[in-house]
């Protein structure tokens, strides 16, 4: 309910003589009491508004055909999983292509919504296989559809990218394919990566969110208590060597719009061997080397058994620093930030799992990931530390290296067996 005093203080409200009566510590009394009603109004009405807000789509594919209708002719095929959103496979009438119908959570709103548009065009315009945006028969690319709550959904139509994802893929692919699955994943995030550097848009100043690389120390100190305490010091050892090693890189790190959120079920390996990169609900400015450091985390979940996890992640970033150079910085930081982002999912996880201790699928899926912050520290241990970053190089003719032209000679050592993106 809506307070009638928002605009007004209690000595506006009290009888003439009695205010008169009233000291003014008891009226500054009063105006605190006051101003104290008005913020616990305003933090439940926020409260409220994103509870509101959170809550999922549900439609039906009777409810959304008429929607679907404005953009073509389809039929239903399937509904596809999401986090938030709620995706309808289509099959376009006539043919064998397929669409997706999104409708993105009504946390999205419409800038944000139109901030990915522009994402995935820049993208695809720089030959990445990305989603292409369909537009409704009267030239729009998006509809808003209300929910029973009063909420409004953001929709779109998107092209279907068919192939595997790459966390299916990388189950199957031999040991000796996977250098140049690795490559192609690089080639692909680091397109990605690349068309969006000069991008500029409000939209993606976003400040409080947790999957941040920004924030990841952040996250994970506050999230740490939910971490059972005989794990806790493994997240403590690596939370140090990120203080000790990649957080003095930090000030040097550029920044841009990023993908921020290439894992293996946002990389779809297509049919000719390529990689595809979907959904940017992500989006954000941030370290420009934020999705190679996020997708090498997913990445390393994939090295066998036996193999050096270090060294696997080479042709990935050669790959991926082919397309988009990343400074000699950069280059050092990346490793330490992969592994910041293995210990905000486990985190997260936690945290979850305290939220929902009966949920069997949380503490299952987390499994994984305990694994492999043990094997990185078992590895860590048997690796030396790389050198210090030098004094920038020079040429015999006392021309400077440029900073790119030097992260070139960083992958080649780190090809012949320095450990130069290692955080240890």
């Amino acid at each position: 309910m809506t307070s009638a005093i928002a605009s007004v203080t209690f000595a506006d409200l009290l009888p003439p003589a009695l205010v008169t009566m009233i000291t003014t510590q008891q009226l500054s009394e009063l105006s605190q009491r006051q101003a104290k009603l008005m913020e616990e109004e305003a933090a439940s009405k926020k409260v409220e508004a994103q509870l509101w807000a959170n809550q999922r789509p549900c439609f039906t594919w009777e409810e959304m055909q008429p929607v679907a209708a404005t953009f073509g002719n389809f039929s239903f095929v399937k509904n596809l999983p999401s986090e938030r959103d709620q995706n309808f496979l289509l099959r376009v009438e006539g043919s064998e292509d397929m669409v997706v119908l999104k409708i993105n959570s009504p946390s999205d709103d419409l800038p944000f919504i139109e901030c990915q548009n522009i994402g995935l065009q820049r993208a695809s315009d720089a030959g990445g296989k990305c989603q292409r945006i369909m537009q409704t028969h009267d030239g729009k690319a998006i509809v808003p559809l209300a929910m029973a709550n009063g909420a409004v959904c953001q929709v779109r139509m998107l092209t279907f990218l068919p192939g595997k994802m790459l966390a299916d893929a990388a189950g199957s692919c031999a040991p000796e394919d996977q250098a140049q699955l690795w490559s192609q994943v690089g080639k692909a995030v680091g397109g990605v990566s690349a068309s969006l550097l000069d991008m500029q848009h409000a939209a993606t100043d976003v400040q409080d969110f947790d999957w941040d690389l920004q924030r990841c120390e952040e996250v994970i100190s506050k999230l740490l208590v939910y971490i059972p305490e005989k794990q806790r010091p493994l997240i403590d050892r690596f939370l140090e060597e990120y203080r000790r090693d990649v957080k003095p890189l930090l000030p040097h790190l550029r920044k841009s719009v990023v993908h921020n959120d290439p894992n293996d079920y946002n990389l779809v390996v297509t049919k000719d061997g390529g990689v595809g990169v979907i959904d940017f609900g992500d989006m954000m400015r941030s370290y420009t080397c934020s999705d190679a450091a996020i997708c090498m985390a997913y990445l390393l979940f994939n090295v066998p058994k036996g193999e050096p996890l270090v060294q696997s992640m080479v042709p990935f970033v050669s790959a991926f620093h082919e397309k988009c150079p990343l400074s000699h910085f950069e280059l050092q930081a990346l490793f330490g930030l992969a592994v910041m982002r293995v210990c905000t999912s486990v985190c997260m996880s936690a945290y979850q799992i305290s939220k929902e201790p009966w949920n069997e699928y949380l503490l299952i899926s987390a499994g994984p990931a305990w694994n492999l912050l043990e094997r990185l520290a078992v590895e860590s241990r048997h690796t030396a530390k790389p050198r210090k970053v030098p004094a920038p190089l020079v040429t015999r003719t006392g021309k400077p290296v440029s900073d790119y032209e030097y992260s070139e000679s960083m992958i080649t050592a780190f090809d012949e067996g320095d450990s130069l993106l290692r955080c240890e």
